[in-house]
């Protein structure tokens, strides 16, 4: 499951969820520390930054910096997109790995 928890003066949330990929028995989950910053309002959208890292064992697992976007695209419609890059864990041998398997566990766990 996990935890939700606001940061002092409402400006910033965090959040404990457990991600993961899979499903039934053989789910393979790992806790994050969800971190949300202050919204920044534009004309033509609505950005939320997110920081999302493991919480224990963090050098073994990538962490994320990203931004949540929200747009309206009609009268009735809103789109929401994640604008983030990628660094995976472990320098070189990381980079190999994610490129061979790892990338795929992390875009099932978005």
């Amino acid at each position: 499951m996990g935890t939700y928890a606001p940061e002092k003066g409402g400006t910033a949330s965090r959040c404990f969820p457990d991600v993961g990929f899979g499903s039934g028995g053989r789910r393979l989950t790992k806790q994050v520390e969800i971190k949300l910053g202050p919204t920044m309002q534009f004309p033509c959208k609505t950005v939320v930054p997110m920081v999302w890292q493991p919480v224990d064992h963090q050098p073994l697992f990538p962490a994320l910096d990203a931004d949540l976007e929200l747009a309206g695209i009609g009268p009735n419609l809103t789109q929401l997109s994640i604008s983030a890059p990628y660094a995976p864990p472990l320098g070189p041998l990381g980079k190999a790995n994610d490129r061979a398997l790892m990338h795929r566990v992390a875009d099932a766990t978005l």
